[in-house]
């Protein structure tokens, strides 16, 4: 609800709810008419008048005409925004398949009234729930012509000119990230296509973990070696290499033992914690451990072996976030 001018309680401010659920007729001291969008009401524009009810035609003319100009606006905002929408998104694009350079990138949103600046620009991508086909989160066009962005379906990107925020301040663009993102470093223009690699490297990695955090590219340590390899075959055959024995076991049976050498590995090996980490005695942990030593056919207590294990539990998380766009967008 919004409203101008002074109204008493008489008027039905006082009590709005109870006034615009009633009744109304022109001869109640409220002229109401509905602002029609494809047919169907959007608002409600009130009018109170201490005129007779003799002399309210005037006033039921008015707010029908402003009813209706209202309605013209919205829809032609409407209009301009989804014609902005697929600009950005067709500029975005471009940018993401190698079609423009970072240069030219700029060049282009500044055209479409995007100021990025001479200085450095950050790339951020939230992740969209593979179930959720509703738009994700965009970039405030209205408050900040300093950053473009598009729903590319599974993510969303915005491109943003760095302007001394914080990183806070730059996840906030595209609002709350409930399934996570990444970000890239502040780059000039002309590494516009390095930062874009960067924020998807984030994004994916984030995807991965339970926690769904929003990602720096510089939080990321081994993550960036395994978000190239899972860009090919290599990282596919390393964790089926690596895991390949204990995940057919665990698809045939109803304890599944990934979940206790993934808890295993995140304390570095350490018994009591991991027992502590997955609420069971340490006489049931450690029977669990040497089945899937067994399994595997490694020592798990080879500080090596445990190594190629996380890299191997990392590279399956990444390749199971990955598979499940994959399937996502593979749908007709």
């Amino acid at each position: 609800m919004a409203y101008v001018g002074e109204f008493d309680e008489a008027a039905g401010i006082e009590d709005w709810d109870r006034h615009a659920r009633g009744l109304h007729s022109d001869d109640n001291g409220c002229v109401r008419r509905p602002v029609l969008m494809r047919g169907q009401p959007w608002g409600w524009i009130h009018v109170f008048t201490d005129r007779p009810a003799t002399e309210r035609s005037t006033a039921a003319f008015a707010t029908e005409r402003a009813a209706a100009a209202v309605a013209i606006s919205l829809l032609t905002d409407r209009s301009r925004e989804a014609r902005d929408d697929q600009r950005s998104t067709a500029l975005i694009t471009r940018l993401l398949i190698g079609d423009l350079s970072g240069a030219e990138f700029v060049d282009q949103a500044g055209r479409l009234g995007y100021q990025l600046g001479s200085g450095q620009i950050v790339v951020v991508i939230a992740n969209k729930d593979a179930r959720d086909e509703s738009p994700g989160p965009r970039a405030g066009r209205q408050i900040d012509t300093g950053a473009i962005s598009a729903d590319m379906g599974d993510y969303v990107v915005a491109v943003a000119a760095e302007s001394g925020r914080t990183r806070a301040e730059l996840a906030g663009l595209l609002g709350k990230m409930e399934h996570g993102g990444g970000m890239s470093r502040a780059v000039p223009a002309s590494m516009l296509q390095v930062a874009v690699t960067q924020a998807k490297s984030a994004a994916a990695v984030s995807r991965s973990l339970p926690a769904s955090p929003m990602l720096h590219f510089d939080d990321l340590g081994v993550e960036r070696l395994l978000v190239t390899l899972a860009q090919g075959p290599e990282l596919a055959s390393f964790v089926e290499d690596e895991l390949g024995p204990l995940l057919t076991k665990d698809a045939q049976s109803t304890t599944p033992l990934l979940p206790t050498l993934r808890a295993f590995l995140a304390v570095d090996g350490r018994k009591t914690e991991a027992a502590e980490k997955l609420f069971i005695q340490r006489r049931t942990l450690y029977n669990r451990l040497d089945r899937i030593a067994a399994i595997l056919g490694k020592s798990l207590d080879d500080a090596a072996t445990r190594q190629s294990l996380l890299l191997a539990v990392k590279g399956l998380d990444l390749l199971e976030g990955s598979s499940v766009v994959a399937r996502r967008s593979s749908r007709p």
